[in-house]
């Protein structure tokens, strides 16, 4: 149970970090990561359970492993997001806006510089 509690918020926030998801990274991968993940940190964790687990109370603790997993994804989403507008406009000013591409990744169009500002996000 608690395996599947740990992999519920990895496998989210692994899911919507924006570098592992979309078409760059296959689903299989990104499932693979969340689970070995999950098993590495499943041995540093410890159980504090206090009372009877009942199905009810298992599938809140899911659904909120679930949202915080999700938040965290989403929070990445928006640091990665802020980064890449930022090279936007850093493009806009230097009058360099002509020079879109096509990012093949996320099939957006995105300038020179936001491409550079995303890739460096992603090493930081």
């Amino acid at each position: 149970m608690l395996l599947g509690l740990i992999f519920a918020r990895l496998g989210l926030a692994i899911g919507l970090t924006p570098f592992l998801g979309g078409r760059a990274v296959t689903a299989r991968i990104r499932i693979g990561l969340a689970l070995v993940i999950s098993l590495l940190l499943y041995t540093a964790v410890t159980p504090q359970v206090t009372g009877e687990m009942s199905t009810l109370r298992v599938m809140c603790l899911l659904v909120k492993e679930g949202v915080i997993g999700a938040t965290l994804g989403f929070l990445s989403q928006v640091v990665f997001n802020a980064i890449q507008m930022a090279g936007a406009m850093i493009d806009y000013g230097r009058g360099m806006s002509q020079a879109t591409f096509l990012v093949n990744v996320r099939k957006s169009v995105a300038g020179r510089m936001a491409g550079t500002r995303n890739r460096s996000g992603i090493g930081i």
